[in-house]
């Protein structure tokens, strides 16, 4: 920014030496007089103001850039926008990104048990934690939704994996929270649960709202499907899930698993839906492995309709993984569907009857 206004001085005292150079030739060889103080009085009243002006301009576009996105935006990105402002759309625009929404688990009953003082100390450890993974991976703060976190990557600066930047942030959130869980608990507080769902897609992005009030926010049928995912998590007892959009991104990255194909509430079009288990470098473990063989074994005889042998490669996913809930869900519906067989147009999609 004071480049320009060092650019400005320069030009003005370029053209003064230019005039008095000129004055003096004319003089020596023409005996011409030129009146080099009005004129140079002409060019500094002319072209200081002119570059004062962008100056000023210039500091309050990025005072307002400042003001603007300080919040919700790491500070790395905040100065890139402030030397390029010219990257950024503030009137809003269509761009293929990322969004995430989170929730915690049984939130209504955990701040039931707690007073006041104590739920806002615990939910502003919370969000500073994760909110700070959020911009350490370059994503944007959309808004907090009382314990819930809603962002984004890939603008309002574009970038090429936001898709991976979003499912690595989520991940990262998850192992944070286990690593500050017993911290908590020895303060007294509950054991908090994370659920994390995310979407790549088309989305309008950009400062909407009233003249005295601005969020610099995203909307669409994309984000609404990563709000839906989140819960979707509920159903299965998953952590964090992917919709086939970002899986088709990041599935050379990081270890994940097919779920299962739904129709959430309110959609006709089918969403096969992916759960994050973690960063290859990190799941070396053979029983993650062969749980995950077993798994897709289990989910190909499911939607073949062979109940028996879905179940018993459930079952044997069990064994390797107790804990594993999806293959607890699958079981309990093999069973159901063995007893009261779906319609024979069943196309293998579960719909879900609750967001």
């Amino acid at each position: 920014m004071l480049s320009r206004l060092r650019n400005g001085i320069a030009a003005a005292v370029l053209t003064i030496l230019s005039i008095i150079v000129a004055s003096y030739l004319l003089f020596k060889n023409m005996n011409l007089w030129i009146d080099t103080v009005n004129m140079s009085l002409s060019v500094i009243l002319t072209i200081i103001p002119i570059y004062c002006t962008k100056y000023v301009i210039e500091a309050r576009k990025r005072h307002f850039i400042r003001r603007a996105f300080c919040l919700y935006l790491s500070q790395k990105v905040v100065k890139e926008i402030e030397k390029c402002p010219d990257k950024l759309n503030l009137g809003g625009e269509r761009k293929n990104i990322t969004a995430m929404f989170t929730d915690l688990v049984g939130f209504s009953t955990i701040s039931e048990n707690l007073s006041p003082e104590a739920l806002v100390r615990l939910l502003n450890e919370y969000l500073t934690e994760m909110t700070d993974i959020i911009l350490r991976n370059d994503g944007t703060v959309d808004k907090y939704i009382g314990d819930a976190i809603v962002a984004f990557f890939g603008a309002p600066i574009s970038c090429d994996n936001h898709h991976l930047q979003a499912c690595i942030t989520a991940l990262e959130m998850q192992s944070k929270l286990r690593e500050l869980t017993p911290l908590w608990l020895e303060k007294g507080y509950p054991e908090l649960k994370m659920r994390i769902g995310i979407n790549t897609g088309e989305m309008v992005v950009g400062n909407m709202g009233s003249r005295q009030r601005m969020d610099y926010t995203v909307m669409g049928d994309a984000v609404n499907l990563a709000s839906r995912l989140e819960g979707v998590n509920k159903q299965y007892g998953t952590k964090i899930l992917i919709s086939h959009h970002t899986y088709e991104k990041i599935v050379d990255d990081l270890i994940c698993r097919e779920i299962d194909s739904i129709r959430v509430v309110g959609k006709d079009t089918v969403t096969t839906i992916y759960e994050v288990i973690g960063k290859k470098e990190d799941m070396s473990e053979s029983n993650i492995k062969l749980m995950l063989e077993y798994y897709k074994e289990g989910l190909a005889y499911y939607r073949q309709g062979n109940w028996d042998n879905a179940a018993e490669a459930f079952n044997r996913t069990l064994h390797v993984v107790p804990q594993d809930k999806p293959s607890h869900v699958f079981i309990n519906r093999c069973i159901e569907y063995s007893k009261n067989p779906p319609k024979i147009s069943w196309d293998g999609v579960y719909e879900m009857k609750s967001k």
